[in-house]
């Protein structure tokens, strides 16, 4: 069984001093100490986890400081373009995106059966 430090400590102070009333033997003491062990704090997690935290805010700011009022008038342009512009443009990166995924497929084919069989067992 895993405890934090402080019942471990604890735990450890109460097996002494029933050894040293006598309560318990020496093999019983060390048989209870080897049921228990002291789990550390995983400080490699809460690195990853504030290095993405830290990443976050640098690209959130990142974009707070670069737009300004020419890159909110180029998304206006684009969102009161007409529909057959949207239309072409989308139907562009549609056929654009699959051609390049068609030849990553037929390049990469052990990567796509990998992929495939995992998104199928989801």
């Amino acid at each position: 069984m895993k405890i934090d430090q402080e019942k471990s400590d604890f735990l450890d102070e109460m097996l002494n001093h029933w050894q040293e009333e006598n309560l318990l033997s020496p093999d019983d003491v060390n048989r209870l100490r080897g049921s228990y062990e002291t789990k550390s704090f995983d400080w490699r997690r809460l690195a990853q986890y504030s290095f993405w935290i830290a990443m976050a805010c640098g690209v959130i700011s990142l974009g707070a400081l670069l737009i300004d009022n020419k890159i909110l008038n180029y998304l206006e342009q684009i969102f009161t373009a007409s529909d057959v512009m949207i239309s072409i443009l989308s139907a562009a990166g549609a056929a654009a995106l699959y051609y390049f995924s068609f030849k990553r497929k037929s390049s990469n084919r052990t990567w796509y059966l990998v992929m495939r069989l995992w998104f199928l067992l989801q």
